[in-house]
Protein backbone atom coordinates (compact mmCIF):
# COMPACT_ATOMS: atom_id res chain seq x y z
CA UNK A 1 0.00 0.00 0.00
CA UNK A 2 1.49 3.73 -1.00
CA UNK A 3 1.96 6.20 1.82
CA UNK A 4 -1.18 8.18 0.03
CA UNK A 5 -3.68 5.47 0.22
CA UNK A 6 -2.04 4.43 3.96
CA UNK A 7 -2.74 8.03 5.07
CA UNK A 8 -6.33 8.14 3.55
CA UNK A 9 -6.93 4.80 5.37
CA UNK A 10 -6.24 6.11 8.54
CA UNK A 11 -8.12 9.25 8.19
CA UNK A 12 -11.20 7.14 7.21
CA UNK A 13 -10.64 5.18 10.41
CA UNK A 14 -10.49 8.43 13.04
CA UNK A 15 -13.35 10.01 11.13
CA UNK A 16 -15.40 6.98 11.82
CA UNK A 17 -14.04 6.80 15.12
CA UNK A 18 -16.49 8.51 17.79
CA UNK A 19 -15.39 11.26 19.26
CA UNK A 20 -18.06 10.34 22.56
CA UNK A 21 -16.56 8.74 25.48
CA UNK A 22 -18.50 4.93 25.96
CA UNK A 23 -17.86 4.89 29.52
CA UNK A 24 -14.70 4.84 32.09
CA UNK A 25 -12.41 2.82 30.66
CA UNK A 26 -8.67 4.20 29.76
CA UNK A 27 -6.31 5.24 32.05
CA UNK A 28 -6.83 9.04 31.17
CA UNK A 29 -10.38 8.90 32.36
CA UNK A 30 -9.49 8.70 35.66
CA UNK A 31 -8.45 12.10 37.54
CA UNK A 32 -6.77 9.69 40.06
CA UNK A 33 -4.29 8.44 37.65
CA UNK A 34 -4.12 11.38 35.94
CA UNK A 35 -3.24 13.49 38.98
CA UNK A 36 -0.57 10.48 39.91
CA UNK A 37 1.41 10.81 36.64
CA UNK A 38 1.19 15.05 36.73
CA UNK A 39 2.91 14.47 39.98
CA UNK A 40 5.54 12.39 38.17
CA UNK A 41 6.76 15.12 35.89
CA UNK A 42 6.32 18.03 37.47
CA UNK A 43 6.11 17.25 41.33
CA UNK A 44 2.42 18.56 42.04
CA UNK A 45 -0.78 16.58 41.96
CA UNK A 46 -2.21 18.89 39.35
CA UNK A 47 -5.64 17.98 37.42
CA UNK A 48 -5.69 17.50 33.63
CA UNK A 49 -4.81 15.38 31.15
CA UNK A 50 -0.74 16.78 30.01
CA UNK A 51 -1.19 19.64 32.95
CA UNK A 52 1.80 18.37 34.61
CA UNK A 53 3.84 19.01 31.39
CA UNK A 54 2.51 22.19 30.95
CA UNK A 55 3.51 23.42 34.61
CA UNK A 56 7.10 21.82 33.86
CA UNK A 57 7.43 24.72 30.76
CA UNK A 58 5.97 27.17 32.74
CA UNK A 59 8.10 26.90 35.39
CA UNK A 60 11.11 26.44 32.79
CA UNK A 61 9.90 29.43 31.22
CA UNK A 62 7.65 31.96 33.72
CA UNK A 63 5.40 33.95 31.98
CA UNK A 64 6.21 33.39 28.41
CA UNK A 65 3.79 33.03 25.50
CA UNK A 66 4.56 30.81 22.68
CA UNK A 67 3.95 33.15 19.71
CA UNK A 68 3.63 29.98 17.36
CA UNK A 69 2.59 26.23 17.84
CA UNK A 70 1.94 23.16 15.54
CA UNK A 71 0.41 19.96 15.91
CA UNK A 72 0.72 16.79 13.73
CA UNK A 73 -2.19 14.58 14.38
CA UNK A 74 -4.35 16.61 16.22
CA UNK A 75 -7.51 14.79 15.88
CA UNK A 76 -10.10 17.63 17.04
CA UNK A 77 -7.58 20.05 18.65
CA UNK A 78 -9.04 19.90 21.96
CA UNK A 79 -5.54 19.69 24.03
CA UNK A 80 -4.10 22.64 21.64
CA UNK A 81 -6.93 25.10 22.39
CA UNK A 82 -6.56 23.75 26.19
CA UNK A 83 -3.06 25.44 25.34
CA UNK A 84 -4.11 28.59 24.11
CA UNK A 85 -7.23 28.69 26.93
CA UNK A 86 -4.42 28.17 29.75
CA UNK A 87 -1.71 30.90 28.16
CA UNK A 88 0.58 28.33 26.78
CA UNK A 89 0.58 29.26 23.29
CA UNK A 90 -1.19 32.12 20.95
CA UNK A 91 -1.52 30.06 17.89
CA UNK A 92 -1.01 26.59 16.26
CA UNK A 93 -1.69 25.24 12.84
CA UNK A 94 -2.78 22.20 13.25
CA UNK A 95 -2.47 18.95 11.11
CA UNK A 96 -5.01 16.10 10.60
CA UNK A 97 -5.61 13.87 8.34
CA UNK A 98 -9.21 13.13 9.12
CA UNK A 99 -11.89 15.58 7.92
CA UNK A 100 -14.71 14.55 10.40
CA UNK A 101 -12.21 15.20 13.44
CA UNK A 102 -11.25 18.84 11.45
CA UNK A 103 -15.04 19.52 11.36
CA UNK A 104 -15.48 19.10 14.79
CA UNK A 105 -12.16 20.57 16.35
CA UNK A 106 -13.88 24.05 13.93
CA UNK A 107 -16.87 24.02 15.29
CA UNK A 108 -15.28 23.67 18.97
CA UNK A 109 -12.99 26.81 18.37
CA UNK A 110 -15.93 28.78 17.28
CA UNK A 111 -17.40 27.71 20.52
CA UNK A 112 -14.53 29.23 22.65
CA UNK A 113 -14.36 32.06 19.81
CA UNK A 114 -10.69 31.01 19.40
CA UNK A 115 -11.21 30.39 15.46
CA UNK A 116 -8.54 32.91 14.39
CA UNK A 117 -6.04 31.42 16.29
CA UNK A 118 -6.38 27.65 15.34
CA UNK A 119 -5.79 27.09 11.42
CA UNK A 120 -6.68 23.19 10.86
CA UNK A 121 -4.79 21.93 7.71
CA UNK A 122 -5.72 18.38 6.22
CA UNK A 123 -2.68 16.74 5.30
CA UNK A 124 0.49 15.35 6.15
CA UNK A 125 2.68 17.79 7.68
CA UNK A 126 5.55 15.92 7.51
CA UNK A 127 6.02 16.26 3.64
CA UNK A 128 5.48 19.97 3.94
CA UNK A 129 8.87 21.48 3.22
CA UNK A 130 9.03 24.98 3.72
CA UNK A 131 8.46 25.37 7.52
CA UNK A 132 11.87 25.25 8.34
CA UNK A 133 12.30 27.71 11.68
CA UNK A 134 8.49 28.79 11.65
CA UNK A 135 7.19 27.80 15.13
CA UNK A 136 8.17 28.26 18.49
CA UNK A 137 6.47 25.41 19.70
CA UNK A 138 5.97 21.83 18.85
CA UNK A 139 3.05 19.55 20.64
CA UNK A 140 3.28 16.07 20.57
CA UNK A 141 0.41 14.62 22.68
CA UNK A 142 -0.82 11.19 22.03
CA UNK A 143 -0.01 11.75 18.42
CA UNK A 144 3.62 11.34 17.54
CA UNK A 145 3.17 7.17 18.53
CA UNK A 146 0.68 7.22 15.72
CA UNK A 147 3.07 8.40 13.15
CA UNK A 148 4.67 5.75 10.35
CA UNK A 149 8.26 7.20 10.63
CA UNK A 150 9.04 7.85 14.38
CA UNK A 151 12.62 9.37 13.39
CA UNK A 152 11.64 11.37 10.73
CA UNK A 153 8.70 13.05 12.58
CA UNK A 154 10.98 14.24 15.29
CA UNK A 155 14.12 15.46 13.13
CA UNK A 156 11.38 17.42 11.28
CA UNK A 157 10.14 18.64 14.99
CA UNK A 158 13.69 20.10 15.04
CA UNK A 159 13.82 21.46 11.37
CA UNK A 160 10.53 23.53 11.94
CA UNK A 161 11.63 24.90 15.68
CA UNK A 162 13.28 28.26 15.83
CA UNK A 163 16.26 28.57 18.08
CA UNK A 164 14.90 28.67 21.72
CA UNK A 165 11.52 26.93 21.02
CA UNK A 166 10.16 24.21 22.84
CA UNK A 167 9.72 20.40 21.92
CA UNK A 168 6.57 19.48 23.94
CA UNK A 169 5.72 15.58 24.41
CA UNK A 170 3.51 13.44 26.73
CA UNK A 171 3.11 9.78 24.33
CA UNK A 172 3.38 6.53 24.78
CA UNK A 173 6.79 5.06 23.92
CA UNK A 174 6.48 1.54 24.42
CA UNK A 175 6.64 -1.85 22.15
CA UNK A 176 5.64 -1.08 18.66
CA UNK A 177 1.87 -2.30 17.93
CA UNK A 178 1.21 -2.40 21.60
CA UNK A 179 2.76 -5.90 21.05
CA UNK A 180 4.19 -6.02 25.06
CA UNK A 181 6.79 -8.53 25.84
CA UNK A 182 5.92 -11.57 27.86
CA UNK A 183 7.99 -10.05 31.14
CA UNK A 184 5.56 -6.74 31.06
CA UNK A 185 2.24 -9.01 30.57
CA UNK A 186 3.20 -11.17 32.99
CA UNK A 187 3.99 -8.60 35.61
CA UNK A 188 0.12 -6.91 34.39
CA UNK A 189 -1.42 -9.87 35.03
CA UNK A 190 0.28 -10.27 38.51
CA UNK A 191 -1.38 -7.38 39.33
CA UNK A 192 -4.95 -8.53 38.10
CA UNK A 193 -4.65 -12.10 39.81
CA UNK A 194 -4.49 -9.55 43.30
CA UNK A 195 -7.74 -7.58 42.56
CA UNK A 196 -10.65 -8.08 44.02
CA UNK A 197 -13.12 -9.65 42.03
CA UNK A 198 -15.33 -6.68 41.57
CA UNK A 199 -12.58 -4.82 39.48
CA UNK A 200 -12.56 -7.52 37.34
CA UNK A 201 -16.44 -7.15 35.89
CA UNK A 202 -17.00 -5.50 32.43
CA UNK A 203 -18.84 -1.87 33.37
CA UNK A 204 -21.05 -2.65 29.98
CA UNK A 205 -22.10 -6.32 30.93
CA UNK A 206 -21.99 -7.07 34.61
CA UNK A 207 -22.61 -10.37 34.32
CA UNK A 208 -19.14 -10.93 32.56
CA UNK A 209 -15.79 -10.64 33.69
CA UNK A 210 -12.16 -9.97 32.47
CA UNK A 211 -10.13 -12.13 32.26
CA UNK A 212 -7.23 -12.09 35.23
CA UNK A 213 -4.25 -12.62 32.57
CA UNK A 214 -3.17 -9.87 30.29
CA UNK A 215 -2.65 -10.42 26.47
CA UNK A 216 -1.52 -8.21 23.82
CA UNK A 217 -3.69 -6.77 21.32
CA UNK A 218 -4.45 -9.36 18.05
CA UNK A 219 -1.59 -7.70 15.78
CA UNK A 220 -3.38 -8.23 12.74
CA UNK A 221 -6.74 -6.76 13.92
CA UNK A 222 -4.58 -3.47 15.41
CA UNK A 223 -3.27 -2.74 11.98
CA UNK A 224 -6.50 -3.51 9.80
CA UNK A 225 -8.09 -1.14 12.40
CA UNK A 226 -5.73 1.71 12.64
CA UNK A 227 -2.36 1.70 10.48
CA UNK A 228 -1.39 4.10 12.51
CA UNK A 229 -1.62 2.73 16.03
CA UNK A 230 1.82 2.41 17.85
CA UNK A 231 3.02 2.01 14.50
CA UNK A 232 7.01 3.18 15.20
CA UNK A 233 6.44 3.72 19.15
CA UNK A 234 9.86 2.14 20.34
CA UNK A 235 12.32 4.72 18.28
CA UNK A 236 10.66 7.52 19.92
CA UNK A 237 13.28 7.83 22.83
CA UNK A 238 16.07 6.75 20.64
CA UNK A 239 15.21 9.84 18.14
CA UNK A 240 14.61 12.51 20.92
CA UNK A 241 17.64 12.26 22.57
CA UNK A 242 19.36 12.02 18.92
CA UNK A 243 17.55 14.95 17.82
CA UNK A 244 17.70 16.94 21.45
CA UNK A 245 20.65 16.02 23.46
CA UNK A 246 19.45 17.62 26.47
CA UNK A 247 16.16 16.89 26.19
CA UNK A 248 14.38 16.71 29.86
CA UNK A 249 12.78 13.02 29.43
CA UNK A 250 10.84 11.96 32.68
CA UNK A 251 9.23 7.99 31.97
CA UNK A 252 5.91 7.72 33.64
CA UNK A 253 5.83 3.77 33.99
CA UNK A 254 2.15 2.47 32.64
CA UNK A 255 2.63 -1.44 33.05
CA UNK A 256 -0.84 -1.04 35.52
CA UNK A 257 -2.37 1.58 34.75
CA UNK A 258 -1.80 1.12 31.08
CA UNK A 259 -2.09 -2.62 30.82
CA UNK A 260 -3.20 -4.22 33.88
CA UNK A 261 -6.34 -1.02 34.49
CA UNK A 262 -6.83 -0.79 31.17
CA UNK A 263 -11.15 -1.41 30.90
CA UNK A 264 -11.08 -1.93 34.43
CA UNK A 265 -10.77 1.69 35.25
CA UNK A 266 -14.43 2.54 35.56
CA UNK A 267 -14.95 -0.28 38.94
CA UNK A 268 -12.77 2.15 40.89
CA UNK A 269 -15.28 4.56 41.94
CA UNK A 270 -13.06 7.70 42.83
CA UNK A 271 -15.53 9.13 45.17
CA UNK A 272 -14.93 6.34 47.88
CA UNK A 273 -12.14 6.34 50.29
CA UNK A 274 -11.64 2.29 49.91
CA UNK A 275 -11.20 2.54 46.13
CA UNK A 276 -9.05 5.47 46.42
CA UNK A 277 -6.80 3.86 48.44
CA UNK A 278 -6.67 0.73 46.17
CA UNK A 279 -5.96 2.62 42.87
CA UNK A 280 -3.09 4.72 44.96
CA UNK A 281 -1.63 1.67 45.96
CA UNK A 282 -1.33 0.05 42.66
CA UNK A 283 0.30 3.56 41.21
CA UNK A 284 2.95 2.92 43.68
CA UNK A 285 3.48 -0.97 42.44
CA UNK A 286 3.35 1.13 38.56
CA UNK A 287 5.86 3.51 40.29
CA UNK A 288 8.33 0.89 41.56
CA UNK A 289 7.80 -0.99 38.42
CA UNK A 290 8.98 2.40 36.79
CA UNK A 291 12.15 2.92 38.64
CA UNK A 292 12.74 -0.86 37.46
CA UNK A 293 13.01 -0.04 34.38
CA UNK A 294 9.68 -0.96 33.19
CA UNK A 295 8.11 2.22 31.05
CA UNK A 296 5.45 2.22 28.39
CA UNK A 297 4.80 6.33 28.57
CA UNK A 298 7.10 9.47 28.72
CA UNK A 299 7.29 13.06 29.03
CA UNK A 300 9.70 15.21 27.80
CA UNK A 301 10.15 18.83 27.45
CA UNK A 302 13.14 19.64 25.10
CA UNK A 303 14.73 23.20 24.37
CA UNK A 304 16.91 23.63 21.05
Amino acid sequence: MNISKLHQQIGSHWSAKSTKSKGKSRFWQSPTIIKHINKRVCGTSVKGRHRGLTELVKNRFPGRVFKHGVSVGCGTGNKEMSLIQQGLVEKFDLFELSEQRIKTGRIKAEELAIAGRVNFILGDALSVTDLDNRYDFINWTSSLHHMLNVRQAVEWSFNVLEEDGVFYMDEYIGPDRLQFTDEMLKLASEVRRNLPGRYLRNPRKPEQMFPRDCKAPDLGKLKERDPSEAANSSMIIGAVRDNFPDAKLIMTGGIVYFIALNDLVGNFNEKEEDDICILKLLLRIDDLLSEAGYNLCASCMAVK
